[in-house]
């Protein structure tokens, strides 16, 4: 959401192995050691793929729980992303597709202080933290627990100092496909493991995780910008506002009479130019307040920081004046990211050949506010033992 979104390619912590061969009186063994960014093609078990009566398809990769295809019944192909697993594996793709965490978007300084304990966290984006570290879930590989025709579910375990995290977190991802519709929803559940920590108390960690989908909808091929998609954020009539490093500054201000301001539906580029800071965003990269919660959100959310429990309501609408595809989002959140693929440059190729340039795809990921770990007028975003995160989001096409 940044120029760290051009991560540079990380080399291998991992050297290549030949296989080992292990031979037992009665059974052979073949025990083959494979480095984790050395595959380079989706195999079935590190793929689901959903398909449903109508020809919508979404295909599921193993390597951060990434949507890879959102293919409509046109048979376009509605999110960028890469054929090769490799690219979401060591850095050159700049989180699409993934969920991100252990805390999506920016802790600033890389620090936040939890229970009399200051933790520091590593630090990938400038003197801050993006999308939960280095190795963050996006690049992790998550299991497959349940594969259906219509759904899937991964899960993932986030080890106590990951990262400089505390505490040990047990994720799980359920991608369901409406039988009919062109629905996507996604369920993203987490629980904190009890442990002690260094005071004896059992310790509680930020969890904020996002789906960091990056979408055009005239194609992901199509070279068109989504500078003319029109977009309609109905309930987001509060926004907060960012410094120089992109870290929100602490107000949650009105979006009326700005360059912010979506609560009717107009093309995207309208405005952009008039975006404060816009030679440093490049466009728009801001956390919108959702469902009208305003200044007060932190005392009108639920304990766990989600608006609510186990319902969504509309949080946007896209749609692609060309072909008429339209796009809601749908979620429980409090927040939503609204990124312009302001640092996608031509140089990543991605499926098919295709190159992605400036603004060639759209950001809608829900989440908590960046930085509410020190913020004390933000929505909540700390978990601990016995309490349960719960957040979900969904995609309704046409």
């Amino acid at each position: 959401m940044n120029s760290s979104r051009k991560q540079q390619g990380r080399q291998s912590a991992y050297r290549k192995r030949k296989p080992i061969i292990i031979i037992t009186s009665s059974i052979i063994v073949f025990t083959i050691i494979l480095s984790a960014f050395q595959s380079s093609k989706p195999m079935s078990d590190t793929t689901c793929i959903l398909k449903n009566r109508n020809g919508f398809e979404v295909h599921i990769l193993s390597t951060g729980a990434t949507i890879q295809r959102v293919i409509l019944p046109t048979a376009t192909d509605v999110v960028l992303g890469f054929d090769s697993t490799l690219p979401y594996k060591d850095g050159t793709s700049p989180y699409m597709g993934a969920i991100v965490g252990r805390v999506a978007n920016r802790i600033a300084n890389a620090t936040f202080t939890l229970n009399n304990q200051t933790y520091k966290l590593v630090a990938n984006n400038g003197p801050n933290t993006l999308h939960g570290g280095t190795i963050g879930f996006d690049k992790k590989g998550w299991l497959f627990l349940d594969k259906q025709d219509t759904s899937c579910t991964l899960q993932y375990t986030s080890k106590d100092g990951e990262e400089g995290f505390p505490a040990t977190v047990t994720v799980t991802a359920t991608y369901t496909i409406d039988l009919e519709k062109c629905h996507l929803k996604l369920d993203i559940k987490g629980t904190v493991v009890e442990e002690q920590g260094k005071e004896g108390m059992f310790m509680k960690t930020p969890l904020s995780l996002a789906q960091h989908s990056y979408f055009n909808l005239a194609g992901h091929n199509s070279k068109e910008s989504i500078l003319d998609h029109l977009l309609t954020l109905p309930t987001a009539s509060h926004y907060t506002p960012i410094d120089s490093t992109l870290i929100p500054t602490g107000d949650i201000l009105p979006v009326d009479g700005t360059a912010f301001d979506f609560s009717t539906q107009h093309r995207i580029g309208d405005n952009i130019d008039n975006i404060p800071n816009v030679a440093t965003t490049g466009g728009y990269d801001h956390n919108y307040v959702l469902h009208n919660l305003g200044p007060e959100a932190r005392e009108k959310v639920l304990p766990t920081g989600m608006a609510f429990e186990n319902t969504t309501k509309l949080a946007a609408v896209v749609v692609h004046p060309g072909s008429g595809t339209t796009m809601e989002v749908w979620t429980n959140a409090p927040g939503v990211q609204f990124y312009t693929g302001n640092f996608l440059d031509g140089t990543l190729t991605g499926k098919g050949g295709a190159v992605y340039t400036k603004h060639g795809g759209m950001c809608l990921e829900t989440q908590g506010f960046p930085n509410a770990v020190n913020q004390d007028n933000f929505p909540n975003v700390v978990v601990g033992p016995g309490e349960e995160y719960y957040h979900i989001v969904e995609y309704k096409f046409n």
